[in-house]
């Protein structure tokens, strides 16, 4: 039986900076508020507590995901690269709430993490996104909350 254990430092998670590539000024509205990571936490939430739901190519959790990324369309790239991270570092514990041990749901739960790191534009922060994903999908003991501590997920 493979177990996934998952300790998430949130403190660790919020320091250090991301660089964002240059986007058309014009695109972006300095004035848009960050829409709520609640609604799509509490649809991920749902999945993991019943697996059998979990579908991690079309599942509620995927798709809420994506809409909430397609969301942040029009932001200034630092406070999406924010919104991301923050999604990812609320998503990255729902794998452990049906216990450690692993299950359909981790897969739809790093597929969902994978989505939000497709709405990234910094390199450094979809390797760390795509990484945490992964490790979440390879049930690795430990790892996932040691690559949230490095997450870097202030924007400056």
């Amino acid at each position: 039986m493979r177990t996934l254990m998952l300790g998430v430092t949130l403190a660790v998670a919020m320091g250090g900076s991301f660089s964002a590539f240059a986007q058309d000024v014009a695109a972006v509205d300095s004035n848009a508020s960050v829409p709520s990571i609640e609604p799509t936490v509490g649809v991920c939430e749902t999945v993991s507590k019943n697996p059998e739901i979990a579908d991690p190519i079309s599942g509620q959790c995927v798709t809420s995901t994506g809409a909430y990324i397609a969301s942040l369309k029009g932001l200034p790239p630092a406070t999406s690269e924010q919104a991301i991270a923050d999604l990812v570092v609320a998503l990255a514990p729902l794998a452990q709430l049906g216990g450690p041990t692993c299950d359909a749901y981790d897969d739809e739960i790093a597929a969902a993490i994978r989505m939000a790191a497709s709405g990234s534009t910094d390199p450094e922060q979809v390797a760390s996104l795509n990484e945490i994903a992964q490790t979440i999908d390879d049930c690795a003991v430990g790892e996932t909350a040691a690559l949230i501590e490095e997450l870097p997920a202030s924007i400056n």
